[in-house]
């Protein structure tokens, strides 16, 4: 029995052995795993940080170029109103020209402007003073006032 004792002993004394091996490989390998878990990680964090940085200086890039293109789209359009501004006083210009030389002269196409300008009930009173000034013949315009309806003097 002794012998049989000291087999089992030998054997628990194994077993014991075995155990702490697979424990010690269990061990092994969660570290093992916790460790490629952890790079791949951190791999993945880095990988993923490249991709952001790379996604912000494409922003970025397309934003300067937007940028560009709109001071670009904004000059084109102001010259272009300044054309057009030219071209409109050009054009009035011209036909200024051309009604003065319409008219022969320009103080002819004055006249015609007065004239146009003049309103359409207008009444004109031509009053002829005689020999002397129009002070010796106020009481002819008395009278004419009268007849017209107006109360001045």
């Amino acid at each position: 029995t002794r012998l049989q004792e000291q087999e089992t002993a030998k054997g628990e004394g194994l077993l014991r052995q075995a155990e702490q091996a697979v424990n010690l490989a269990t061990k092994t390998v969660e570290a093992e795993t916790k460790k490629l878990i952890a790079t791949r990680i951190a791999e993945g964090n880095r990988e993923s940080k490249g991709i952001d940085a790379t996604t912000e200086k494409l922003v970025a890039s397309i934003k300067k170029e937007t940028a560009e293109l709109e001071a670009l789209a904004t000059t084109i359009l102001g010259e272009a109103e300044q054309g057009g501004l030219k071209l409109k006083a050009e054009a009035k210009a011209d036909l200024f020209r051309l009604a003065v030389e319409a008219f022969g002269s320009p103080e002819a196409y004055n006249a015609f402007v007065f004239a146009s300008n003049l309103p359409d009930d207008i009444r004109i009173n031509l009053i002829y003073a005689g020999q002397g000034t129009l002070w010796t013949d106020r009481n002819s315009l008395q009278i004419q006032a009268n007849a017209t309806g107006s109360s001045e003097k």
